[in-house]
């Protein structure tokens, strides 16, 4: 747009002022989200899935999604799970009686699953992964692995991993450290 184009936009707008009919523009309507719905990519999720897990993984996973997951985020974009989203179904699921224990399950299953959105590039950021160490029970879990592979799998067991020792923190609980996610 020229200057002289912009000054005659200038002058009509300000007449409109003038005249009282002078509305503001409307912004534009949101565009739909491109990103597939999380009942969909659960479904495709599952199909690649499938043959990898054990049958009686299989079912477990099958009830957390159709009776947990799917009922709460089947119609949401993934694009459209945000931080608050997750906490707002985690106190929920509390509320309803759910076990801190069973809701990080359920939580933790949806983290797997929109980690394939992530490394899709669906999604820039896998929010039920949440921050390390925290879990629904608003306690900090056990110290995180170092050795947490891609899919945020501990491998310390396979390689004998042993905690460096630090002056101040004390010993290493009986055990090791917990690398749960």
């Amino acid at each position: 747009m020229s200057h002289d184009e912009a000054q005659r936009e200038l002058d009509y707008a300000l007449a409109d002022v003038a005249r009282g009919t002078w509305e503001p523009s409307k912004p534009a309507p949101p565009s739909p989200s491109e990103a597939p719905l999380f009942g969909d990519f659960a479904d495709e999720w599952w199909k690649r899935r499938k043959g990898q897990i054990t049958p009686k993984t299989q079912q477990d996973y099958r009830w957390r999604l159709e009776v947990h997951l799917l009922h709460a985020f089947e119609n949401t974009p993934i694009d459209a799970i945000t931080c608050d989203t997750v906490e707002r179904y985690i106190a929920a699921k509390l509320a309803d009686g759910l076990s801190p224990r069973s809701v990080n399950m359920l939580v933790g299953l949806m983290g797997t699953i929109l980690e394939g959105a992530v490394e899709r590039e669906l999604i820039t950021r896998n929010l039920p992964r949440g921050r390390p160490g925290e879990s629904a029970s608003g306690r900090h879990s056990a110290p995180i692995c170092p050795l947490r592979g891609r899919f945020g799998r501990c491998s310390m067991r396979r390689a004998n991993w042993t905690p460096p020792r630090r002056p101040g923190l004390g010993r290493t609980p009986p055990g090791g450290p917990s690398c749960r996610p």
